[in-house]
């Protein structure tokens, strides 16, 4: 994909996810079985609804991999951006729902480079 395409790919789908946001199409999975998403959200001194505005402020320049496709349903897509919050590099994974238009941030947590 010609780099102004893959850009203008990754700016539609933050977009589209911040719309979702706002439009409550967003779920952010604190809870995982592993805590690492609890865990860095206490590390940061955060609640759930402090996650959601990071997922809000990714910008195109934070974006790592994507969209790839999710193993259960090779249908929907899976983002990965990376970005520094007090000091910490975080791991953002959202899970993109194409037949539902729903997004879920799967993934909030420090980087495990």
């Amino acid at each position: 994909m010609p780099p102004d395409i893959k850009t203008q790919f990754i700016e539609n789908f933050l977009s589209e996810m911040r719309l979702a946001i706002a439009d409550g199409r967003f779920t952010f999975s604190a809870d995982r079985p592993d805590q690492k998403n609890r865990d860095t959200l206490y590390l940061l001194g955060y609640e759930p609804e402090q996650a959601v505005q990071e997922f809000r402020d990714l910008c195109r320049p934070n974006h790592d991999a994507g969209p790839l496709s999710e193993e259960n349903n090779p249908v929907d897509q899976l983002w990965i951006f990376k970005k520094t919050i007090l000091g910490y590099p975080i791991y953002f994974k959202i899970l993109r729902i194409i037949t539902a238009n729903w997004f879920i941030g799967i993934s909030f947590h420090v980087d495990e480079i």
